[in-house]
């Protein structure tokens, strides 16, 4: 006797619900991918959102101009020079590419120094910190001034010279009872602009070549460094005066033929305009700028012909006897090149 099949609910039936006709027929015959062209494909790369240096913080900005001492940075956007160009970052840019040397020579005058100042310096090197080519690039930036520079040396004293004594480098002709002003200053004493107009008023009291045999300065800037040309031709206006002095003070070296002879018609050009076709001299630009190095390697022709004007000039002229000695001095110093 068979057994009676039983049913029970639920078991052995179809599913209770199907897919739609449209999702089977998708699942029997898959789409395939489409295919670009590679100009398709870079066009759609190109316009996605890339970040880039307009897009970085001001803070980040000024971290990659620092370290990377790259002063071109600026003109790359509009946006960047914007943004690098307020007076705190270029005041802080000063203040990075001088501290080396600031903070080894800090208050320290030639005359008085223990420790030999750097007077002889060659691309080999010297024993002056301090790196030049950044030195030289940033005094040949538009925005770097006198009160620029004055300002960025006294917020670099501030943070790291507040505990060390400042020493007057410069030859003084008035007594510093009757200035107010200590040559000899205790840790308190630097101020960047005012020991530096100090040190400007008497150097305005300075004759021709007073101290050219003397040493006076202290050491603001590696021996190295260059200063830019027009400083050394001129004219001169009175900020350019101003800095041509801090520079000198500061250890300005021209004309070594060791490391750098500016040519002749540079050197033409600061003997027209300091002294040669002015009626009074520059005696700034003359103690800061002219010596022998000037008359070296001049053009005989060149020579010849300003020997001329000056004995001109000193026999029918009417200059000063300041000019007549200025003059005279020039006059044998063309005569030493020629020979």
């Amino acid at each position: 006797m068979g057994l009676t099949p039983v049913r029970v609910r639920g078991k052995r039936k179809a599913a209770s619900a199907r897919p739609p006709k449209a999702l089977r027929e998708q699942r029997q015959h898959p789409a395939k991918k489409s295919k670009r062209s590679l100009s398709t494909v870079m066009a759609t790369r190109g316009s996605k959102y890339r970040p880039n240096l307009d897009t970085l913080p001001t803070e980040i900005l000024e971290i990659i101009l620092f370290y990377s001492s790259n002063l071109s940075l600026p003109r790359s956007s509009p946006s960047i020079g914007l943004r690098l160009s307020n007076r705190a970052t270029l005041i802080r840019l000063l203040f990075w590419a001088f501290h080396e040397t600031w903070h080894q020579w800090f208050g320290l005058p030639a005359s008085k120094c223990s420790t030999p100042r750097p007077q002889v310096p060659t691309m080999q090197g010297t024993d002056c910190k301090g790196d030049y080519g950044l030195q030289t690039a940033m005094l040949k930036q538009p925005w770097a001034t006198i009160d620029m520079i004055l300002q960025a040396q006294q917020s670099w004293a501030k943070r790291y010279a507040h505990d060390r004594c400042y020493q007057h480098s410069v030859p003084w002709v008035d007594k510093p009872d009757e200035l107010g002003h200590s040559q000899y200053g205790d840790p308190s004493h630097f101020d960047a602009q005012e020991c530096f107009n100090i040190d400007f008023k008497q150097a305005l009291k300075w004759g021709p070549f007073e101290f050219e045999s003397a040493p006076w300065g202290g050491q603001d800037i590696h021996p190295l460094t260059r200063i830019p040309e027009r400083l050394i031709t001129g004219p001169w206006s009175e900020e350019q005066r101003r800095r041509l002095f801090w520079l000198a003070r500061g250890g300005l070296v021209v004309g070594h033929d060791e490391f750098y002879m500016p040519p002749w018609e540079t050197k033409l050009e600061l003997l027209r305009n300091a002294v040669l076709d002015v009626t009074q001299p520059d005696l700034i630009a003359i103690n800061c700028l002219m010596g022998r190095w000037v008359f070296q390697g001049l053009p005989g022709d060149v020579v010849r012909l300003e020997l001329s004007n000056i004995d001109k000039r000193l026999k029918w002229g009417d200059d000063t006897d300041i000019m007549k000695r200025i003059l005279r001095w020039t006059k044998d110093a063309l005569w030493v090149s020629a020979g």
